[in-house]
């Protein structure tokens, strides 16, 4: 089995469920994944290992970079779906969560999404839930989340100036091996509209994570989110959810026990479940109050 270990700030939700993301998709990629945090010498890092001898953290960004967004729409059910659209009979949730705020029809833009490429996916739908886990549907109602994954692998697509996953690969590879989840050159992270291209999971994304004392809404910000801590955070929640409190509060916890991917699901809301205390480390963050744009901000340390 080959190891690969990253830096990650357990502080940033994001980043550890983008750490779970990367475990579910090196199961599916290539087998036997299983992780473990490691904080013992003050820069925590997260280590990943699964079958074979290639690195999985590359295997897994390798798969982002060359993989195609394709939205899946319920066979059988007429309704505005994109020509992209592709039927499928297994769908991950009711034909009326498809139906608009105000009841009357369908809408395509809820449809959940696939990554596909060489003869596997990875699921994107953590918006549209139907197997009882809460949904996490951060972004405003009339953003489409299969077109937010794409500008995430490509943002040139949009127009907007900004790296997406593909750029960040053929400009930054050596960093993104390194330190995925982190930004090699501030200043090329590039401007992006607050309302667009991010589900909102980086916490480097949020409102008052820059200060800048004004609306942010209104204007164009850079923003040093990573579109690779997004993609795989969105993977990650399709398998998992940290636990819900009140007014938005959110829990999740990180584990220094090797565990399999079945395991890390469940330890990231009840590590107490299975492990003993002093195996893991619990964080409380917060989704804002604001009506039409949550997103997720730092977490304190439980």
């Amino acid at each position: 089995m080959a190891e690969a270990a990253i830096p990650v700030d357990l502080t940033n939700p994001g980043q550890v469920f983008a750490c779970l993301g990367l475990v579910e998709a090196a199961e599916i990629l290539l087998g036997n994944a299983e992780a473990a945090f490691d904080w013992r010498d003050g820069a925590t890092t997260f280590r990943l290992r699964a079958r074979g001898e290639p690195n999985p953290v590359v295997e897994v960004i390798r798969f982002l970079v060359e993989a195609e967004v394709v939205p899946i729409a319920p066979e059988g059910a007429d309704g505005p779906w994109p020509e992209e659209a592709e039927r499928s009979r297994i769908f991950p949730a009711r034909i009326a969560d498809l139906r608009k705020s105000d009841g009357k029809g369908l809408t395509g833009n809820a449809l959940p999404a696939v990554l596909r490429g060489s003869g596997r996916e990875l699921r994107l739908f953590h918006w549209l839930d139907g197997s009882g886990l809460e949904t996490f549907k951060l972004f405003a109602g009339n953003q489409v989340g299969w077109q937010i994954a794409e500008m995430l692998l490509s943002y040139e697509k949009a127009g907007v100036s900004r790296k997406g996953v593909r750029q960040l690969w053929r400009d930054e590879a050596d960093h993104l091996i390194c330190d995925p989840f982190g930004v090699a050159d501030p200043q090329s992270a590039g401007v992006v509209p607050i309302d667009k291209g991010k589900f909102g999971f980086d916490a480097r994304g949020a409102w008052d994570a820059v200060r800048v004392g004004a609306s942010l809404d209104a204007q164009s910000v850079p923003l040093n989110i990573s579109p690779v801590v997004e993609l795989l955070a969105a993977i990650g929640l399709g398998f998992a959810r940290p636990a819900l409190g009140p007014e938005s509060q959110v829990y999740y916890s990180a584990w220094n026990i090797v565990l399999p991917a079945s395991l890390c699901r469940v330890v990231l809301a009840q590590p107490e479940s299975i492990l003993v205390s002093g195996t893991y480390c619990r964080f409380r963050t917060h989704m804002g109050d604001d009506k039409y744009y949550k997103k997720f901000f730092f977490a304190d340390m439980e």
